[in-house]
């Protein structure tokens, strides 16, 4: 037995209820266990000798005792509104239960009455209930604080003993109690009056919240009065709970008196017991003992039946005060709840005006400052549990808030500042809710690996409920560690640690140390542990990624990497961040997910197309009527597993899901999201709108739970995770095949001849209207040379370019933009000798070609053409971090781009597709070569229409930019060596740069020559259409010379013809000014520098370290003359040889001033 005890022997036992009926009365051994104050009893003292299962216990802490009337052996104890009959062998034995029964009763009732006389209120908290909920207190409240009077069991012990009283003993208990009758019909009646009335009216404070509010016609105001009957009902509540506890008071000074005249009652008994032992054993009579047993049998009924009321009004009591802190405890849910959804309501009022979150948020609340105090309230409430939140008015002050994971946080805007303090109050909110889950994920942690891999059902719909913040970095740990526990096993402990010591000196990995260096203050500028290359996450990032180098050669470093671990580092220490990166790069995607072509990404995009088309029909159907690819947003999405796409709270959520379940999960919330703005995106009828909508309610999805409701609801059912392998296998298979032609095609767009250690020229731009950059290469590096028309000089700029250019363009005077082949993004920034970079970026894919469209003085919009076949969009060129928008146009690398009135021309392949120059939106397609493997070289477009020459060909062509018609086909060959055609072998006198103006081209040759053409144009007329005419051929009107000719004039000329006359047909021609073989090096670089006086044109052909006659400067003699003389531009310096980069692609540039070539 657990206790020791004082007191065993036989009773006979009678169950109480229906058992007690069935089974009867049996003889049992009964056992007082003082320690646990219980009665034990077995069905023979054997049994409790050997310490077998007892048949049952009574727990005499709180119970009731009383005598038969019908038998003078039997007692009963009343526990738990049931009788438990017990019968002794004869009446001392009964005493002696009975007496020491009270006794344990006493001592128990003694202990606890020391704890009933505390406040049952307390004004604050003790530091180890600090940090618990309002729910908690209340329970507290409810079970432990609220304690009720002494138990009435020291009552029945001292008036049980009055079963023994002289005769004459009921003269001195009439006295006692001669003054008690009338109270006795008060306590009985009257003082329940204030408690039933109390009750009646907290019933009626109840049944008032199922009740409706008027309805008005603000949805807050609605809000604001259910909050305000809430708050009413809740003081009416707590006020009828404080009459409830007056009332217990004034009950326990009721009883406490009662108890004291008991106790003097009890001390009479003792003394005149013993008188009355003398007597009997003196004078004993049968008459006598019969007249005292009938007295003390009616006054031990009398007590009885008193004890019996006393006991149900406490019990009645208990009841009512329970049933009251469980409704008080229920409202104060009710109005958490509140709390947290009129949070998350303000935060659903965030709007983007202009649909583009780069140009900002705003916040519209209605009622003036009543949200912002009522918000301020609620945020003092919450600092009291938690003072890690932020303050409204530091915040207001522009003062800095750093969050739990250290990202930083500053709002000017009051708007702004209000919706963050939502979101912070709303997560506190939920954190709470998620505290009471703590005991089943430490189950699940500590279930193992095996268990954490295999993904239960339990396991997922505790990661669907959400982690809780503080076991978010132990869940976290136990799931990857049970996706790479075999190579955990296999590689020991410390293989991370052996990787970041060998990588520092590994050859392997010191090809990526520069990306990764790049790359490392970009990933979270945001975030303290990142912001500065002193700060301890920069250095845990730079380790963990270069052991990943060493870790997996063959994939090395991608962009993104950088992103994922540093995401895990928020949580776990380095060498959890390392298997993290391990984890979703091996175990979760695929093998060729990371390589340089994104193969397995791709082939989720595809399936993820099918997914949308399956499951939102209406904006599946409305993205193809217009031709929109969603592929640029949700790549990245995939990428980065939706890091930086959506809130960090929702991205958290997002990774709980994604590292349990695993990348199909990725499908559900991609799906989701489109779903959830589905409505917007149907309204947006553009792709660049439809792109940005897309990208600014991805980044405002605060509402987590919606989103996976959505997820994991609204969708169901979601194709299993066997049938979206069998999409991705079916996917994977077509997409190799068409990289496998795209691949073809690129390298045709990438492939030049062998410069053979020579610096020839690459690309040249116009700096101002008296300098032109011009980029060199050799072998594999790039360099820089400045020429000066006024002085005709080169002057070697002192800067570093990585890698061979692909592209340059002028976007101001003095700012030049270009790219390499190392996917890599710079602005310039020229003014005479000084020459620096401004910027740099990373690309996702090599960049081609580029074109600016300038809407005024000072903004303009750039146009990149990708290898990929998307087309870039960039609005704000003076950020350092610009914000390029990719839109896919084809599967073909993209060769050119054009500007052409509204209208933007892109060349993939031998196909121009036309798009629109606001939307991007696909209005047309041409073809414009009959071998669909054949490239557009360059593209230009003038007042005349859009010029454009095939790579490898000597043919020019004019495209009209109205009908999409072509024009013009004019051969540059000379007439004795158009006969000589050898497809072998490539055509030496084929075009490889081009220059137009308004009036005329310039073409360079790859045998070294440079020509200059004019543009004839004639125009056929006819006279209007009218009752009694006919059509007359008026004949032809020949424009020439239109060198010579400003556009003005020849639209003037044009109108004034069109006014009595309509045109019919304009065709063209060129007309050869002159011809000039200016090296034996292919002509790449043509460029124009145009001043209110003249215009200088410059062609670069040969090599700058050797050749003299690299660089010409070509100019009339007078404006009036076709006679054009050159004159050679020589190296203002002999520069050292270096080691330098072969070219890979010439690109025609065009801007503003360059555009205006010849007048």
């Amino acid at each position: 037995m657990s206790g020791w005890c004082s007191l065993a022997g036989y009773l006979t036992y009678k169950a109480p209820g229906a058992l007690g009926k069935l089974r009867g009365k049996r003889r049992q051994w009964f056992i007082l266990d003082e320690k646990n104050t219980v009665l034990t009893f077995y069905k023979s003292e054997d049994e409790a000798s050997l310490n077998k299962e007892p048949q049952g216990t009574i727990d005499v802490k709180n119970v009731a005792i009383c005598t038969s009337a019908d038998n003078s052996n039997q007692f009963i104890i009343v526990c738990d509104n049931k009788e438990h009959i017990l019968t002794a062998d004869n009446h001392e034995s009964m005493m002696i239960w009975l007496v020491r029964i009270q006794a344990q009763k006493n001592r128990h009732s003694s202990s606890s009455s020391s704890n009933s006389n505390r406040s049952p209120y307390r004004n604050a908290r003790s530091e180890d209930d600090a940090d618990t909920t309002p729910f908690q207190d209340c329970r507290r409240r409810s079970e432990a604080d609220i304690r009720l009077p002494r138990p009435l069991s020291d009552n029945i012990r001292r008036i049980s003993t009055l079963i023994s009283a002289p005769k004459g003993f009921d003269k001195d208990i009439d006295e006692v109690f001669s003054d008690r009758p009338h109270r006795k019909r008060k306590t009985g009646q009257d003082n329940l009056t204030p408690f039933s009335a109390s009750q009646r009216s907290a019933d009626s404070v109840f049944d008032s919240t199922q009740g409706t509010t008027p309805a008005t016609n603000s949805p807050d105001s609605d809000f604001e009065c259910r909050m305000a009957d809430l708050e009413e009902e809740l003081m009416d509540v707590k006020q009828a709970h404080k009459e409830a506890l007056e009332r217990e008071n004034s009950y326990k000074l009721t009883l406490q008196r009662r108890d004291a005249v008991i106790l003097e009652q009890d001390e009479k008994i003792g003394k005149l017991q013993e008188q009355v032992i003398k007597l009997e054993q003196r004078n004993r009579t049968p008459t006598n003992k019969n007249e005292e047993m009938r007295i003390l049998r009616n006054q031990n009924n009398f007590l009885n039946a008193e004890i019996k009321r006393l006991t149900r009004l406490r019990v009645n009591e208990r009841e009512a005060s329970g049933s009251k802190d469980s409704r008080l405890y229920e409202l104060e849910n009710e109005i958490e709840q509140w709390k947290r959804d009129y949070v998350l309501l303000l935060q659903s009022c965030i709007t983007v005006p202009t649909g583009d979150i780069s140009d900002g948020v705003s916040v519209n609340l209605y009622g003036g400052d009543l949200h912002k105090n009522r918000v301020k309230q609620l945020l003092a409430e919450a600092r009291s549990h938690n003072p890690s939140l932020p303050t409204f008015d530091k915040m207001a002050s522009a003062a800095l808030h750093v969050d739990g994971y250290g990202f930083k946080h500053s709002h000017s805007n009051e708007g702004l500042l209000l919706h963050y303090i939502c979101t912070q109050l709303h997560q506190f909110y939920s954190a709470t809710d998620l505290e009471v889950m703590h005991s089943d994920w430490k189950e699940v942690i500590a279930s193992g690996p095996e268990a954490l891999r295999q993904g239960t059902f339990i396991l997922k719909r505790l990661v669907r409920s959400g982690v809780p913040a503080v076991m978010r970095p132990a869940v976290w740990k136990a799931l990857i560690r049970s996706k790479v526990s075999n190579e955990l096993e296999e590689k020991g402990l410390h293989y991370y640690d052996n990787l970041v010591s060998i990588s520092r000196e590994n050859e392997q990995v010191a090809k990526h140390r520069k990306q990764i260096a790049l790359d490392l203050l970009r990933t979270m500028p945001s975030n303290v542990h990142f912001d500065s290359p002193n700060t301890d996450g920069i250095a845990k990032l730079h380790d963990v990624l270069m052991a990943f180098c060493l870790h997996r050669p063959e994939t090395g470093y991608c962009q993104g990497m950088n992103f994922i671990a540093a995401t895990a580092l928020l949580l776990l220490d380095p060498h959890d961040a390392f298997w993290t990166l391990v984890a979703i790069t091996e175990k979760c995607f695929s093998e060729d997910y990371f390589d340089s072509s994104l193969t397995g990404a791709q082939v989720d995009q595809e399936v993820l197309k099918e997914l949308i088309a399956e499951k939102l029909p209406h904006l599946h159907n409305h993205l193809r009527r217009l031709d929109i690819d969603l592929t640029t947003i949700t790549l990245n999405w995939f990428l980065a597993v939706f890091i930086d796409a959506v809130p960090f709270e929702c991205q958290l959520r997002i990774w709980d899901c994604f590292l349990c379940e695993g990348p199909k999960v990725l499908f559900r919330f991609a799906v989701a999201l489109l779903s959830m703005h589905g409505d917007g995106l149907l309204q947006r009828q553009d792709t660049i709108s439809v792109m940005r909508y897309l990208k600014a309610v991805a980044k405002l999805t605060y509402d987590v739970d919606g989103l996976l409701h959505t997820a994991f609801n609204k969708l169901a059912p979601f194709p299993r995770r066997a049938d979206i392998t069998d999409r991705q296998k079916r996917q994977s298979k077509k997409l190799k095949a068409e990289m496998q032609r795209a691949r073809a095609q690129c390298e045709k767009v990438l492939r030049v001849e062998s410069f053979e250690g020579k610096a020839l020229p690459l690309i040249s731009c116009p700096i101002d209207n008296k300098q032109v950059l011009i980029c060199f290469v050799k072998e594999d590096t790039s360099i820089l040379y400045r020429a000066d028309i006024s002085l005709l000089l080169l002057h070697r700029l002192d800067i570093k370019i990585d890698g061979r250019v692909t592209c340059a363009l002028s976007i101001q005077t003095g700012c030049i933009v270009l790219a390499t082949v190392s996917k890599r993004f710079y602005k310039l920034h020229i003014d005479g000798e000084d020459c620096k970079i401004v910027w740099s970026c990373n690309l996702h894919a090599v960049m081609l070609c580029m074109a600016v469209h300038l809407e005024d003085d000072d903004c303009c919009r750039l146009f990149t053409g990708m290898a990929d076949g998307t087309v870039g969009v960039m609005d704000r060129l003076n950020e350092s971090d610009d914000d390029c928008l990719y839109v896919p146009i084809s599967r073909c690398a993209v060769s050119a781009l054009c500007v052409a009135s509204d209208h933007l021309w892109v060349a993939c392949g031998a196909t121009i597709h036309i798009v629109h120059l606001e939307t991007l939106d696909p209005i047309d397609k041409i073809t414009v070569a009959s071998d669909l493997l054949d490239q557009v070289l360059s593209m230009s477009s003038t007042p005349a229409g859009v010029w454009m020459v095939v790579r490898g060909s000597s043919l020019i062509q004019l495209w009209s930019p109205t009908n999409y018609t072509c024009l013009l086909q004019y051969e540059t060959r000379e007439g004795s060596n158009r006969l000589e055609e050898d497809e072998t072998a490539l055509n030496p006198t084929r075009i490889t740069s081009m220059l137009t103006g308004r009036n005329g081209i310039w073409l360079g040759t790859a045998n070294g020559q440079v020509m200059a053409l004019d543009l004839i144009s004639s125009v056929i007329l006819t006279p209007p259409i009218n009752n009694d005419s006919t059509s007359l051929d008026l004949g032809s009107a020949s424009v020439s010379h239109l060198l010579e000719i400003p556009a003005g004039d020849f639209r003037s000329s044009t109108s004034s013809l069109a006014s009595t006359t309509s045109l019919k047909d304009v065709t063209y021609d060129l007309k050869l000014i002159f011809r000039s073989k200016v090296s034996d090096n292919v002509v790449r670089c043509i460029v124009a520098l145009s001043s209110p006086s003249d215009i200088k044109v410059v062609t670069a052909a040969g090599d700058v370290e050797t050749d003299k006659n690299a660089v010409f400067v070509w100019g009339r003699k007078s404006n009036e003359e076709d006679d054009w003389l050159r004159e050679s531009v020589q190296l203002a310096s002999k520069v050292p040889d270096i080691n330098f980069r072969s070219p890979c692609l010439q690109v025609q540039c065009n801007d503003k001033e360059s555009s205006n070539m010849i007048q």
